[in-house]
């Protein structure tokens, strides 16, 4: 699945995706501004970065700047009745608030 999404034939899923941070030790905001080349610390509301789970229309909102600093801050849309599951040790490393 993860040749098709770096050839750009598929979409990856918030499942993939959050494996595949856990995997690399890093949080999920830190693989998509890898991934976009993006380094800013400071990104005006219409221009920070979102993405949507073609599956489950998971919506993440980076609110904070991907800096790889101590603070995360993301706003999450998740649809009623809609799950998404992560391996509970793919963020063993993260504390999280909700």
């Amino acid at each position: 699945m993860i040749g098709k999404v770096e050839r750009g034939e598929a979409q990856p899923t918030a499942a993939l995706l959050g494996r595949l941070s856990g995997a690399l030790g890093m949080t999920l905001s830190e693989l998509v501004a890898r991934a976009e080349g993006d380094d800013r610390r400071l990104v005006r509301a219409a221009d920070q970065p979102t993405w949507t789970d073609p599956d489950t229309g998971y919506r993440r909102r980076a609110v904070s700047p991907a800096s790889g600093g101590p603070l995360e801050l993301v706003e999450v849309d998740l649809p009623a009745g809609t799950e998404v599951s992560y391996p509970a040790d793919a963020y063993a490393f993260i504390h999280q608030q909700i």
